[in-house]
C-alpha cells in the first residue's frame, strides 16, 4: 500500500502544516479578525490532523505494519520543550512508542517546573528555539546549571544562521530545521546521547 518513508513524510508534513497554523496565529489577533482568516488557520489545523491519522494508519500492501528502525529505539529521559502543542505531541507520542521517556512542555518556564518535579535526571533536551516567555537558549543555560554536562538538541522553523555560536557550542549541542521527518529528529538526538 506504500513505501517506508510514507508515515515519516505524512509526520513532516504534519510538523509543517502546524508550523504555518501557528505562525498565522502568532501575526497577532488583527490577522485573524475575520470568521474567514479563523477558518483558514482551522483548516490548516484539520489537516495537519489528517495527515497524522493517515500516518499512524499506513501498512504494507500485506497489511503489515512498516518495518522500523529498532536503532533509533532508546530509554532515555528527554525533555521536549515546544509550544506548539501538535508539534509537541506528535514527537512525544513517536518518542514514546520507541521506548523513551518523555517529559513534555509548553515553554521554558514550564520546562524548568517539569524537570524539577521528575525524578531521572535528564539525558537530552529537544527544545524550540523561539518560544514565548524564554527561549530556548535561555532554557538551555539555566539547564547547565543543574546538568553541567546535558546535551541539547535544538529546532526551528527559523534558519540555523539565526543560531548564536553559543548556542551550538562543542559536541553537546545541535540543531534540526522544522519541518523534519521525526526518524531525522531521533537520529540527531541519537548521535547526541552517543557522543561520548
Amino acid at each position: 500500500m506504500t513505501d517506508d518513508g510514507s508515515r515519516e513524510t505524512l509526520l513532516a508534513l504534519y510538523t509543517g502544516l502546524e508550523a504555518i497554523a501557528s505562525h498565522a496565529t502568532e501575526l497577532g489577533e488583527s490577522a485573524l479578525e475575520t470568521n474567514a482568516a479563523r477558518h483558514h488557520v482551522e483548516t490548516i489545523r484539520m489537516l495537519a490532523r489528517y495527515t497524522l491519522d493517515l500516518a499512524r494508519v499506513l501498512t504494507s500492501a500485506s497489511g503489515e505494519l512498516q518495518p522500523r528502525d529498532t536503532s533509533l529505539d532508546g530509554d532515555e529521559t528527554i525533555l521536549l520543550v515546544d509550544d506548539q502543542p501538535g508539534v509537541r505531541q506528535v514527537i512525544a507520542e513517536v518518542l514514546r512508542s520507541r521506548g523513551y521517556d518523555v517529559i513534555e512542555a509548553t515553554d521554558g518556564e514550564n520546562a524548568l517546573l517539569e524537570v524539577a518535579r521528575h525524578a531521572a535526571p535528564v539525558d537530552l533536551v529537544v527544545t524550540d528555539v523561539m518560544m514565548p516567555a524564554m527561549t530556548g537558549d535561555e532554557l538551555f543555560r539555566m539547564l547547565r546549571r543543574w546538568y553541567p554536562s546535558l546535551r541539547v538538541l535544538f529546532m526551528s522553523g527559523y534558519d540555523a544562521g539565526a543560531l548564536t555560536a553559543r548556542m551550538l557550542e562543542g559536541d553537546r549541542t545541535d540543531f534540526i530545521p522544522k519541518p523534519f521527518v521525526v526518524d531525522d529528529l531521533i537520529r540527531a538526538m541519537r548521535r547526541l546521547l552517543e557522543r561520548a
